[in-house]
């Protein structure tokens, strides 16, 4: 046997017994569905510091907002965008400042069933450069993450 064909030989057990015995050392996964996804752009002019968006209803404790830049130069705005619900209808998305017309993409995730969204504010005074927030001892480090949009 050459070594090549020993190597490969040798390889291909790893994987089959990994295949075969690698799911009885992981954790449970625990999976999700996502309901309904909804997109769009919002756009805003100069004078614009918040703008109203209409949605097909969802049931916000289980949805999720993501926004993003779509104009071109994302740093000549000095302002940042920040999305929030209205209802389960409407989203507003907010700026920091007025300054030029900007055009902000968003993108909704509303989940069927196992996911239950938090939403909280936390203000960070002038000048300090972290914050340090208390979350809720039902929400587990391992299941979660943080979605943040800074406010200037």
């Amino acid at each position: 046997m050459t070594r090549e064909r020993f190597l490969f030989f040798f390889a291909k057990i790893i994987i089959l017994e990994g295949f075969v015995f690698l799911p009885f050392f992981l954790p449970k996964a625990q999976a999700v569905q996502v309901k309904k996804v909804q997109s769009g752009i919002v756009e805003f002019s100069a004078e614009d510091i918040a703008r109203i968006v209409s949605i097909r209803e969802v049931d916000t404790s289980k949805t999720i907002i993501l926004i993003s830049v779509e104009t071109a130069s994302t740093h000549d705005y000095g302002s940042f965008f920040v999305p929030d619900f209205y209802d389960s209808k409407t989203i507003y998305v907010s700026r920091s400042k007025k300054e030029k017309p900007a055009k902000i993409g968003w993108t909704i995730i509303e989940f069927d069933e196992g996911v239950f969204v938090q939403r909280g504010s936390s203000d960070v005074p002038e000048g300090i450069l972290e914050r340090v927030t208390s979350i809720p001892q039902s929400v587990s480090p391992a299941k979660s993450f943080i979605i943040t949009y800074p406010k200037s």
